[in-house]
Order: C-alpha cells, then sequence, then structure tokens
C-alpha cells in the first residue's frame, strides 16, 4: 500500500470541518476549531459495557463525553447529536421535510465520539476541570501537507485521541 493510499484512507476516516482558527500553546500555534463539550448520561449498564469511554461522576450518574460544533455544516454520512432525542444519529441528506439537521438549533456536528477521550481527558471531566458544556478548542489538522485534497480535519493522535483545549 503506498503512503498515498494510506493518507487518503486516514483522510476519509476523519471529521471534515471548515472553520479554524490559530491558537498558541506552550509557544507553539495550532490550526483549531471549537467545539462545546457535552456529556450524555447513559446507564450503568452502558457504563459497565463500556468502561474506557465513560465517567461517574459525584452525582453517581453516568456519562459519555462528545465533542459538538454548532458551527460546522453536516456532510452524508457524519454524525450528529439531536438535543431531543439525546442520540448520535448519522445524517443521509434525506428531505425530513421540517426537520433538516443542518437547519435547526436542537441538533450538533459530532467533532470527537466517546472513544476519542483520552484517560487525561476523562479524568479532567471527573476532576471538574472539564465541564458538561464548556467550550473547547480541537486541534485541527490541514491535510494537503500528504494528500492531493485540501480537507482540513480534526486531528487525531496514534490512538484516534483529540487534542483539546479549554477556551479561556
Amino acid at each position: 500500500m503506498t503512503i498515498g493510499k494510506i493518507s487518503q484512507i486516514i483522510t476519509m476516516a476523519q471529521i471534515k470541518i471548515t472553520n479554524t482558527e490559530d491558537y498558541f500553546d506552550d509557544l507553539e500555534l495550532l490550526l483549531v476549531c471549537r467545539g462545546l463539550l457535552i456529556l450524555i448520561e447513559i446507564s450503568e449498564e452502558e457504563y459497565i459495557n463500556n468502561p474506557n469511554q465513560a465517567i461517574k461522576l459525584i452525582d453517581r450518574k453516568f456519562y459519555k463525553p462528545i465533542i459538538l460544533s454548532d458551527t460546522e455544516p453536516l456532510g452524508v454520512d457524519e454524525k450528529y447529536f439531536n438535543f431531543i432525542t439525546k442520540n448520535i444519529e448519522t445524517y443521509n441528506n434525506v428531505d425530513y421535510g421540517a426537520f433538516n439537521p443542518n437547519k435547526v438549533k436542537f441538533c450538533g456536528k459530532v467533532l470527537a465520539l466517546p472513544q476519542n477521550f483520552s484517560e487525561k481527558y476523562l479524568q479532567d471531566i471527573v476532576n471538574g476541570d472539564l465541564r458538561d458544556r464548556d467550550k473547547v478548542f480541537l486541534k485541527a489538522w490541514d491535510t494537503s501537507s500528504v494528500t492531493e485534497d485540501k480537507d482540513v480535519v480534526v486531528f487525531y493522535d496514534g490512538n484516534w485521541h483529540i487534542k483539546l483545549f479549554k477556551c479561556k
């Protein structure tokens, strides 16, 4: 398999973003996108089945974290969170009539799923350093350095974990 093929596969698996900005972290200039940390309440059974993707907080309830954007448009087959049903759903570009996830306020494009949170970020949530509805920056990556596409995507490390920074 060629490097071009590998980078094409990696890029296809990542979430495309259009709204980015520069962020300074420890004297390093990073490309980032804005997001919102959402903690979705889950059952104890779901927590037991996915202990590395969920947390238990002081209120004795179980949660799984996600990062949403309310400014990024949804593409076909991308995930969004529906605040009414409390479910992560896949956008399939079907004509929903009055309901279109790209046009309603109770949906947000998912930028990071529970499996994209490292142990450090899960512990930051448990410790209260990161909280439900905190505004965050997610590191982004311009793929034009390794592919012919000029896409900007959410950056994942080798473990498919995000790098995030709390907005100040």
